[in-house]
């Protein structure tokens, strides 16, 4: 057993050592070519900061809709001669919903007098002698109930309500709202995988040039006995590397594109009497921007260097 582990430990320190060999041989190949390491970062930067912007923009304006969505209401018609104490009881057990944020009553006669104002016919409309408006209760969904799918569901159960006559919810412009900021989404997954892409072959095509300008160091290698894995280990890193670089690059340019448009932006919103501001990507947001940019950049090293270095 004891034997066991230190074979464990030993073979694991082999592989960390001949790792740490690799990255330090990566590192050092883009040190000796800085200006060719700088222009492909800048290149990698240029291309993947499109879909990292439009990725910050969607979620922005994802934010912003929060704030438009939760002015959706669905206006209930109570049934004619529906009693106060029944009303009151009906807000009470709604309320108790959790898809339901608020309720505003409208009794038959606010309901006629708020008509009255609007249409500008306040005396003959106050002047009848039946009030033909029905009671209303005009209900505001909590803000996770916004979804077109969600409010028809809660208006379909309003419905089946003893006291409710009608019930009526404005969908159209949610629905244009949603499918205008699906359209944006698929537009921008689309030009991320097409840039994603790109990035692939931009590390691909570097790399290629890269071995190409080692081949006679690689051959020696293959003389004396090295493996493909340990010829390829040093490429890949510089993949690696190539990604990340050219991830934090294309993150501080939308960083400093954004910063600079939020002036614009809150001028905008203070025209529209609201405190809506440009949001930038988490910590979160940035490992896994980091991740993917790293992802890429190991992608296009692998492709290359496990048909190239077959070559050589």
């Amino acid at each position: 057993m004891k034997r066991n582990h230190s074979l464990y430990q030993s073979t694991l320190s082999l592989l960390l050592k001949r790792h740490r060999t690799a990255i330090l041989m990566g590192l050092g190949r883009l040190k000796k070519h800085l200006s060719s390491t700088i222009f492909t970062s800048l290149v990698i930067a240029m291309t993947l900061a499109l879909p990292i912007l439009l990725l910050v923009l969607v979620n922005n304006v994802d934010y912003a809709t929060k704030g438009l969505t939760a002015s959706a209401k669905i206006s209930v018609y109570l049934k004619p001669g529906t009693s106060e104490q029944t009303i009151q009881d009906l807000m009470h057990e709604l309320s108790a919903q959790e898809q339901i944020i608020k309720i505003r009553y409208i009794s038959p006669e606010q309901g006629l007098s708020e008509f009255a104002k609007s249409v500008g016919f306040k005396q003959v409309l106050l002047g009848l002698n039946h009030n033909p408006l029905p009671a209303v209760l005009e209900i505001s969904p909590s803000i996770a109930y916004q979804q077109p799918a969600q409010l028809q569901i809660l208006a379909a159960q309003l419905r089946q309500l003893p006291a409710v006559d009608d019930v009526q919810l404005d969908m159209d412009w949610i629905k244009r709202l949603f499918a205008i900021l699906s359209v944006i989404k698929s537009v921008t997954l689309g030009i991320a995988i097409i840039l994603g892409f790109g990035t692939v072959i931009i590390v691909g095509n570097t790399i290629k040039y890269a071995i190409q300008h080692y081949q006679k160091e690689i051959q020696v290698l293959k003389l004396i006995g090295a493996s493909d894995s340990l010829i390829r280990r040093p490429f890949l890193y510089t993949g690696v590397f190539y990604g990340l670089f050219g991830t934090l690059l294309a993150m501080f340019i939308v960083g400093v594109f954004t910063v600079s448009l939020s002036r614009v932006v809150n001028n905008l919103a203070d025209t529209f009497s609201t405190n809506f501001q440009l949001h930038l990507f988490g910590f979160s947001s940035f490992v896994a921007f980091c991740l993917l940019g790293i992802a890429l950049g190991l992608l296009g090293a692998w492709i290359t260097v496990s048909r190239s270095i077959k070559q050589c």
